[in-house]
């Protein structure tokens, strides 16, 4: 008969080799959102597309999602970075060539599509071009569903551009997304997007405390700093807050910082962009 003492000892080993594992599997990402809307005091396009680049390039990150972008000024995005990145994004109107789009950027030397899909905020979600809940505009989520390369791990990304949508629509489309989250089963979920309010709004409390999926910002929710600047970034913190980076609370939060980057004053956009360090 085996002593409790050895039974203990096998089990207090099983107990740490499990443990290991678990430690071994965890995986660290890197994540950029950057919301490329600016007024015409940031500067066109033309102006602004090298500096938007440097950020981008700055630095190889796991993943990227934007906003603020049409399928036009995407076509230049890729060809500066389809070598190290893969791509999913559809625009937000029925003429797939045509519109805004969310799309997310994955580093294809590190991470393979699974999955993904561009989703309209609607009561018809599959219906290209469909319009929003109670607005005559067209609003969309895009989502990837990853695998890291050589292993197990698999995350599942969401990103969204809720610009200038009635309170209604967002509350409606922060529900659909939030619902429609529940069904990718028990892998780490992240969510990025702009959504235009602050973390005191029925549609963020809804993100923040839904009984299905919980999620938490990734900076403090009395200290998540405002990322809309428009060229003048001392007055960030009077103007208003939008853009965010939500995660749920098993994923590990590493680092998390705006990017206060410009040229001689010159910046890429109107928003900062918002970078994370995770352990999945």
């Amino acid at each position: 008969m085996i002593s409790r003492t050895l039974l203990l000892i096998l089990l207090l080993g099983i107990f740490a080799c499990t443990e290991q594992k678990e430690e071994k599997d965890l995986v660290v990402l890197e994540l950029m959102d950057f919301n490329l809307a600016a007024q015409p005091e940031i500067g066109r396009w033309d102006e602004r597309k090298n500096l938007i680049l440097s950020v981008l390039q700055k630095e190889v990150l796991d993943i990227i999602t934007l906003q603020g972008i049409d399928v036009e000024q995407m076509a230049f995005i890729e060809a500066n970075l389809l070598n190290v990145y893969g791509l999913v994004y559809r625009s937000e109107e029925a003429n797939p060539s045509k519109g805004m789009a969310t799309p997310i950027l994955y580093n294809k030397n590190k991470w393979e599509l699974v999955k993904g899909k561009t989703i309209w905020l609607s009561e018809y979600p599959k219906q290209e071009g469909a319009k929003a809940y109670k607005d005559s505009v067209s609003r969309i989520y895009t989502w990837a569903r990853l695998k890291k390369k050589n292993g197990t791990k698999e995350v599942v990304v969401y990103n969204t551009d809720m610009r200038g949508v009635s309170p209604m629509t967002r509350y409606l489309s922060t529900r659909q997304m939030v619902m429609e989250s529940v069904d990718k089963g028990h892998r780490p979920l992240i969510m990025t997007g702009y959504f235009g309010v602050n973390l005191e709004n029925k549609s963020m409390k809804y993100m923040l405390k839904n009984g299905f999926v919980n999620f938490k910002p990734v900076f403090p929710v009395n200290n998540y700093p405002p990322t809309f600047h428009q060229g003048q970034p001392e007055r960030s913190e009077q103007l208003k807050w939008g853009d965010y980076i939500f995660v749920q609370p098993t994923v590990e939060i590493l680092k998390s910082q705006r990017i206060l980057y410009h040229q001689n004053e010159k910046y890429p956009s109107g928003h900062f962009p918002i970078y994370i360090k995770v352990k999945i």
